[in-house]
């Protein structure tokens, strides 16, 4: 999946020219404010953009703007939401590492692009499978309940989250979107019985309520089973010790690991702990290895 791109100049702040290194450590970024309850509902809030921008300007040295780092963001959920649509609910389907994409036949390729056609540039270059564990954490969330409800096992985005995203993307959420508010009333017109419409919108609080309560709940728990979580060191930190070695190429695949692997916080606080440059690479290229043969061993046991 080609991720480089570039914008025209915002707000007096440079060109915004994305290589994978710069698109894996915004994605890492996104991770930890995400968890870090930046985002309560589909958007991050004002101070988790902020955030965000700092930690991001930080770790790269490139003050992008917070509309340059959200046009990427909205193009790598485009990607993202196509690339989900075209696996489907397949479970069974393998990884080509020479050609960077899903291993299958030409039949099948043809059969999905054929409904799919937004899907046609994953037939070069796909979405890597840890690449889109990440891209899971950051766009994928669980509707309520019914045909539409949705797991992290799940291979399809269900019709309500699609829709319910299409509002994301339109407008930060602090902006209500002029579009928004037309449709809004344009539905409240379909409502020919108040009562009707009073009713429904109880319902959707209801809901709405519920989620946003199973979201506390959940997030007081991660807390309570790691009281020390944020006495370890961040992404930042590993990061600024993995540039530190010169032996590693900023743009190799040693580097591109090491950025997934500091998503797990003990992963980084012991690649922080070691004192010894040598140690360190020897450690990640380890844990690239070990990573490595539990994936060949999952296709074997699938094929």
């Amino acid at each position: 999946m080609n991720l480089i791109t570039s914008e025209e100049k915002n707000d007096g702040k440079e060109i915004a020219q994305w290589n994978k290194n710069l698109v894996d450590i915004f994605c890492a970024l996104c991770v930890k404010s995400i968890e870090a309850g930046s985002k309560p509902g589909t958007h991050f809030d004002t101070k988790g953009w902020k955030q965000l921008i700092a930690e991001f300007t930080k770790a790269t040295g490139k003050e992008y703007s917070r509309k340059q780092l959200r046009n990427k963001w909205d193009q790598l959920k485009v990607d993202w939401k196509n690339w989900k649509q075209l696996k489907g609910n397949e479970t069974r389907l393998g990884w080509d590492s020479a050609k960077k994409t899903i291993d299958a036949s030409e039949e099948w390729w043809a059969k999905k692009l054929a409904v799919i056609p937004k899907a046609k540039k994953f037939r070069k270059e796909g979405i890597h499978p840890d690449f889109e564990a990440t891209l899971d954490r950051m766009f994928q969330r669980t509707a309520a309940t019914g045909e539409d409800a949705w797991t992290p096992s799940s291979g399809i985005v269900p019709s309500s989250i699609e829709k319910d995203t299409q509002l994301e993307d339109s407008e930060d959420s602090d902006i209500e979107p002029e579009s928004s508010v037309i449709n809004i009333k344009r539905k409240r017109e379909n409502f020919t019985n108040a009562n009707t419409y009073k009713k429904a919108k109880k319902v959707r609080g209801a809901q709405k309520l519920s989620h946003q309560i199973d979201r506390l709940c959940e997030a007081v728990e991660r807390r309570s089973s790691n009281k020390n979580d944020t006495l370890g060191p961040s992404i930042t930190q590993a990061i600024e010790e993995l540039d530190a070695i010169p032996d590693i190429d900023p743009l190799g695949q040693i580097y591109m690991f090491a950025t997934r692997l500091f998503l797990d916080k003990d992963k980084r606080e012991l690649f922080v702990a070691l004192k010894h440059k040598e140690v360190k690479i020897a450690w990640l290229m380890n844990e690239k290895n070990v990573q490595e043969e539990k994936e060949n061993n999952l296709f074997t046991k699938l094929f």
